[in-house]
């Protein structure tokens, strides 16, 4: 009791302890609202700061499915009242989700019109916004209404699936008028992202030219060549955004690819991620010409291989539109090692390489390019190279001490021939394996322990659920802003 009296933590102003809250909750977004919870019980002092601090209250998820014995979600209406009024008047990101696919559990028409009339009060304090109401298609579309009866200033994300009824998962329809969704666009100047389901994107031609970033799901990639002149003559935001992000791709099984005469739509996006095999992407890339790419990621579904083919593929349909790329990740990519070097000798402008998971290859390549192996020229491969960062699920490297000392020796001659021969060259800012950094130590380098490393492999479905029950709109598109 007596050491805990005279603790350091406890001389810190309250305002600082406040942004250490709000950090631990916020910044992570695997953090369940069940921190919240323990950082309000430790003490007196955490407790009046938690509890002082609204914007720490100010994600608000409420997902309403398989029912849990443990305390990570809002269970009931009461907890998100209450999320809600700790939050005072701080932008909120806000959740409110019915399970699409046989809920297991009911909610009853008064909680979600309590939930509604939630939305409409605060609807001034709203950043994001996600709603999935169930019931009749007349009681889902009144709910829709009120929620969105309020102008929202501060709105600039929108899941856009909230306005459509998906009791017909294969033919979802409207909720609200057209004049009504022009009306919720219009009352929200500052919006600039939407997430979405499916192609085409229902979008009033007034929020097309401000799209600056676009997270959907369920992309059928017929719906994007089928007809080709309503996407160039519409403006479809598909291709107006800044910022894509496209967490499924897929085909018919009886559609063709593009015929050889097809002419490819032009994409002004400068930061595109991928969740899908290679073989939906390079299909993809053959549809849409992404000239403008400066940042690329790919990630494979967790135990869905594609073919090294097919990577190559798909990377080389990619290089033809000669983007300027400076930003390269892969996670659970296998490409065999003359192809990945093809594509890296692609890449001048190269500022980034994220490799995570995949084929062991894929690791030793990239360090063996970047070390020893030179072009014809002399000239380094990747020389604006800045950052590497190679990870392994549950951080267990092949040959990790094979990889640190390679990885030393390349930050050794980078930084040699930065300082020397070859002042085109850019010395390495990061270095990154697995939980570990390496960091200059005078003419030395040094592994230590990198206190911001978190896991990026997700091939753990629980952990990908754990997830999917915590995130918001501004979840989804944050990494593209």
């Amino acid at each position: 009791m007596e050491n805990s009296l005279v603790a350091p933590i406890l001389r810190l102003p309250p305002e600082l302890l406040g942004e250490i809250v709000v950090h631990r909750v916020l910044d992570d977004p695997e953090v369940n609202v069940q921190l919240l919870r323990t950082m309000s019980s430790i003490c007196r002092v955490w407790r009046d700061v938690t509890l002082r601090t609204p914007k720490a209250w100010s994600r608000i998820v409420y997902y309403v499915g398989k029912p849990s014995t443990t305390r990570e979600t809002l269970h009931t209406v009461r907890d998100v009242k209450e999320w809600f009024r700790r939050s005072g008047s701080c932008k909120k990101d806000v959740a409110i989700l019915f399970t699409l696919f046989k809920p297991d559990r009911s909610m009853s028409g008064k909680d979600q019109d309590e939930l509604a009339q939630l939305i409409y009060t605060h609807a001034a304090q709203l950043r994001s916004l996600s709603l999935r109401f169930t019931g009749l298609p007349e009681e889902v579309s009144r709910r829709l209404e009120i929620s969105f009866a309020q102008p929202m200033p501060s709105l600039q994300v929108l899941d856009t699936v909230s306005l459509y009824n998906y009791q017909d998962l294969d033919n979802p329809t409207s909720s609200l008028s057209k004049e009504t969704i022009a009306r919720i666009f219009a009352s929200a100047p500052r919006l600039h992202s939407v997430v979405s389901s499916g192609v085409p994107l229902d979008l009033p031609p007034t929020i097309r030219p401000r799209l600056n970033a676009i997270s959907v799901d369920a992309v059928e990639l017929e719906a994007l060549f089928q007809d080709p002149e309503a996407f160039r003559n519409g403006f479809h935001p598909l291709l107006a955004a800044r910022a894509l992000h496209l967490r499924s791709l897929y085909r018919r099984r009886d559609a063709w690819f593009p015929p050889s005469d097809f002419a490819q739509l032009d994409s002004r996006a400068e930061v595109l991620k991928l969740h899908t095999i290679s073989l939906w992407a390079g299909l993809l890339f053959q549809i849409i010409h992404f000239s403008r790419l400066v940042k690329f990621s790919l990630n494979q579904y967790g135990r869905i291989r594609s073919l090294q083919e097919e990577t190559s593929s798909m990377f080389k349909v990619l290089l033809a539109a000669n983007p300027p790329l400076r930003e390269l990740e892969l996670e659970g990519v296998w490409i065999k090692d003359a192809d990945l070097c093809r594509v890296l000798s692609n890449l001048p402008t190269l500022e980034s390489i994220a490799v995570h998971g995949g084929s062991p290859a894929v690791v030793r390549t990239v360090r063996d390019l970047t070390t020893s192996t030179r072009r014809g020229d002399q000239q380094w491969l990747c020389p604006r190279l800045r950052c590497l960062w190679f990870s392994h699920p549950k951080r267990k490297a092949p040959n990790r001490g094979v990889l640190q000392d390679a990885l030393e020796a390349l930050a050794t001659a980078r930084r040699s021939d930065a300082e020397g021969q070859f002042p085109s060259v850019v010395a390495f800012d990061s270095v990154c394996l697995d939980d570990l950094i390496l960091v200059a130590d005078g003419p030395a380098w040094i592994w230590r322990v990198n206190a911001d490393a978190t896991d990026t492999i997700e091939d753990d479905y629980s952990r990908r659920y754990r997830r999917m029950n915590i995130q918001t709109a501004w979840t989804l598109v944050e990494s593209l802003l």
